[in-house]
């Protein structure tokens, strides 16, 4: 299960290496409008001016696997409903921290600090790749993020940096991001397809779907976000992730503050 969590946190920001393509390089004036255009498509809250958001999380407690709740005691569960989780996420990613209410036995919420540990990392890992495309676009604003832009068949191959080594994002012939690719460590192959939804202000991040490649098998990873709005700008409102057979989350984001540059 830690191995699924930990994809879901790396899937987009690893290591990797491309696949072998012909493409031409594309340099100078043409590199820089296949950029722009690119970066145009996509809803950017950083160009207007978002420094991060802060929420509630409140999860579906029936969606999250037995295993990782209080076996049987319906005390323990109820403690686990009120923890208090806020979460804050910046371009850079999030922090998350949660507290229980006042008066709450010590002894009670170690019974469920599995859980809750549990539940933290999902969410973390979830933010932690999420602000690679939803933030400002999957396409990077910083010149000393990208590596290279090509020219690939009719669509486009950008390579850009992530935190570990290089990515590859393929593009469409209307500058549209397809596919992902990248690799964790030597033996592990990384394939994203994120799905974009029109907006007025931009197309905006509503999905991704992950399939992690080694030798023993491969684990698939989904996520779906609905989009809600907070003092006019668009940002997650609910998210349902699933990953393999064994895991299907929800949780949602409540009480949402925005901060922007003005503020």
């Amino acid at each position: 299960m830690r191995r699924c969590l930990l994809m879901i946190a790396l899937g987009g920001a690893v290591a990797m290496q491309a696949k072998e393509m012909q493409a031409q390089e594309l340099t100078g004036t043409a590199r820089q409008r296949v950029l722009e255009t690119a970066r145009s498509r996509y809803y950017n809250l950083t160009g207007l001016g978002v420094k991060s958001f802060t929420c509630g999380v409140n999860f579906d407690l029936d969606t999250l696997s037995k295993g990782f709740l209080p076996a049987g005691d319906i005390a323990d569960r109820a403690l686990l409903q009120t923890a208090v989780f806020t979460l804050k996420v910046t371009s850079g990613g999030p922090t998350l921290k949660f507290q229980f209410p006042d008066g709450a036995q010590s002894q009670s919420e170690d019974v469920v600090a599995g859980a809750t540990l549990w539940i933290s990392e999902l969410v973390q890992g979830f933010f932690q790749t999420w602000p690679l495309k939803g933030f400002a676009g999957p396409i990077p604003h910083q010149e000393k993020q990208l590596l290279g832009v090509a020219q690939d068949g009719e669509g486009y191959r950008i390579t850009v940096k992530g935190p570990a080594g290089p990515m590859v994002l393929h593009l469409d012939r209307n500058s549209m991001v397809t596919e992902i690719q990248s690799q964790n460590g030597t033996a592990s192959q990384i394939d994203e397809h994120p799905i974009f939804t029109s907006a007025p202000e931009g197309m905006v991040l509503t999905g991704n779907d992950t399939q992690d490649t080694e030798p023993n098998g491969t684990t698939r990873a989904r996520y779906a976000i609905d989009i809600g709005r907070v003092d006019g700008f668009m940002i997650p409102q609910r998210v349902r992730l699933l990953v393999g057979e064994h895991v299907d989350v929800k949780f949602a984001l409540s009480g949402c503050k925005v901060a922007t540059a003005k503020r």
